[in-house]
């Protein structure tokens, strides 16, 4: 279910755009740090192969470059421009209910309750109606975060069974670990929070 677009206007929107976008970056240096995690130690394995030199000497700038980069895009994402966001969307809530002006520019279009006198009644209404919404997108997403959560967790624990301590792939060699502050075992974790941030933030305006 949608909320209908027509003449919707969002003063938070651009934020909520590019929340999605950061996001989106996000998931994709998470899943690069994971696949060279398991790359650089099967390259390393193969070391003695001259040709291999170059090819593993920049995949592993390339590993040190996403590990940088994810963290300072996961900080600031998430401690400086999704709270910044979260607050103009409360802003725009209480803007809309109240009829105070927090915002430069006024919610329009987005709740359906605008025929409704401003005050404690309607912020009420719009409050149910918050909640309605969010309760769909979270039904919705049950699905795809519980498959997901359970393919990353079936292949943690196939690695673990065989065997962290003479796994090649399980525990990479201390020349490609040295720049891993990003902990490997958080690697599904992380991919996975991450997917449902990404996938909320998207549903967020619906």
């Amino acid at each position: 279910m949608k909320k209908s677009d027509l003449n919707r206007f969002l003063p938070y929107e651009t934020d909520y755009d590019l929340l999605s976008l950061c996001r989106t970056w996000e998931t994709r240096g998470l899943w690069i740090i994971g696949i060279l995690s398991v790359v650089l130690p099967i390259l390393d394995y193969f070391s003695e192969f001259a040709w291999l030199g170059v090819f593993y000497t920049a995949l592993n700038l390339l590993y040190f470059i996403a590990i940088i980069s994810y963290y300072i895009l996961d900080v600031y994402t998430e401690t400086f421009l999704y709270p910044a966001t979260a607050r103009k969307r409360r802003k725009g809530f209480i803007d809309n209910s109240l009829g105070s002006k927090y915002l430069e520019k006024h919610v329009e279009g987005y709740y359906t309750n605008d025929s409704l006198d401003i005050g404690p009644y309607k912020m009420l209404v719009n409050c149910g109606e918050n909640c309605f919404f969010t309760l769909n997108i979270a039904k919705g997403m049950v699905s795809q975060v519980v498959i997901k959560n359970v393919v990353f967790t079936v292949l943690f624990l196939i690695m673990a069974y065989f065997g962290i301590k003479d796994n090649l792939v399980a525990i990479p060699s201390p020349a490609t670990t040295r720049v891993s502050f990003v902990p490997k075992h958080s690697i599904a974790v992380r991919a996975s929070a991450s997917f449902c941030r990404n996938k909320s933030s998207k549903l967020s305006l619906i």
